[in-house]
């Protein structure tokens, strides 16, 4: 795939690494590409945890737009089984990685379908665009470190766009859920003395 688009192959050699790449720059994208995806799941859980019922609404919402993403992603990856740059022995390879269908990005659907889905509307609109802004900095480092195409992203961000808007269609018929998910919170108050 990544040879039928020649601009893929010339803006991932612009953006991965050298074969000597600054050790500063180099953990920075360590860190856009390993670390933020941890820090994201800290976040969304302590947004669950001590949030509002309108903010737990929305993080489910978030939550089964990444689901259904990440499943779309491991059927198309598995359908095209794309290589990823090190298998085709291109560009400079700076983290260990599985030998795994490169497009598209689960790392970017991620984000992308977290940043979208809070984006839309409610409470976490600005906690959505830091998430989306999040997933240019994973794409950045996902391809400076040797693991990812740019177009990988590309069709990540088509991915989670797709999902979002499938979900968020449903949102009337998953009322339901969220509140089923609320009585259950409720009969544990004990366990769970945050915010209702």
């Amino acid at each position: 795939m990544e040879q039928a688009f020649p601009g893929n192959l010339l803006l991932f050699h612009l953006i991965n690494a050298t074969a000597s790449p600054n050790p500063l720059l180099r953990a920075l994208a360590v860190f856009c590409a390993s670390d933020l995806v941890w820090l994201l799941l800290a976040a969304l859980a302590g947004l669950w945890l001590a949030g509002t019922a309108e903010m737990r609404f929305r993080l489910l919402l978030a939550g089964l737009s990444a689901a259904l993403g990440l499943a779309a992603n491991a059927a198309l990856g598995g359908l095209l089984a794309t290589p990823r740059p090190f298998m085709a022995g291109l560009g400079h390879l700076l983290i260990h990685h599985a030998a795994d269908a490169s497009f598209p990005s689960d790392h970017g659907t991620l984000f992308w379908t977290i940043g979208l889905a809070l984006g839309a509307r409610g409470p976490l609109t600005r906690f959505g665009s830091a998430v989306r802004w999040a997933g240019l900095a994973v794409a950045w480092g996902r391809v400076y470190l040797g693991v990812h195409y740019p177009l990988d992203f590309l069709g990540a961000f088509a991915m989670a766009f797709g999902a979002v808007v499938l979900v968020l269609r449903q949102e009337p018929r998953l009322m339901p859920l969220a509140l089923t998910l609320e009585r259950l919170r409720a009969a544990l108050p004990g366990l769970l003395p945050w915010r209702q």
